[in-house]
């Protein structure tokens, strides 16, 4: 089955796009996997093929969201990017790293954000 690493530290945030995210995940047959620190993600990305990473780029710790997008083992999958920073720091990032598929600014628009997984999952599935 293929999955979706969603890599946040808000609670609030990581419920929220469970629930909205539920119906796509089950049309997709996707799974959700959910890393709430860097170090984890980093473990979780050298075990697991995931299809696409959800990164929180607000994401705090020892590891942050800015400092995981430099790491190798994120910057050989595709990035979904969503921040509080807002657009230009997220266009910015979007030109260093050619892994970002698409950014979203917080509050994320679901709408917005289904269509791009159902785009990118298109995209990138097999014929």
């Amino acid at each position: 089955m293929k999955s979706i690493l969603l890599v946040e530290d808000q609670e609030l945030d990581i419920e929220l796009l469970q629930v909205a995210l539920k119906p796509f995940l089950e049309k997709f047959s996707l799974d959700l996997r959910v890393c709430r620190r860097g170090l984890d993600a980093i473990d979780e990305m050298r075990k697991n093929p995931h299809a696409l990473v959800l990164l929180s780029y607000d994401l705090r710790g020892y590891i942050t969201g800015k400092s995981l997008l430099h790491h190798e083992s994120i910057q050989q999958r595709p990035v979904m990017l969503y921040s509080m920073l807002g657009e230009a720091e997220l266009r910015a990032a979007r030109r260093k790293f050619n892994n970002i598929t698409d950014t979203f600014a917080k509050p994320i628009d679901l709408r917005a954000l289904r269509y791009a997984l159902e785009s990118f999952l298109l995209r990138t599935s097999p014929a």
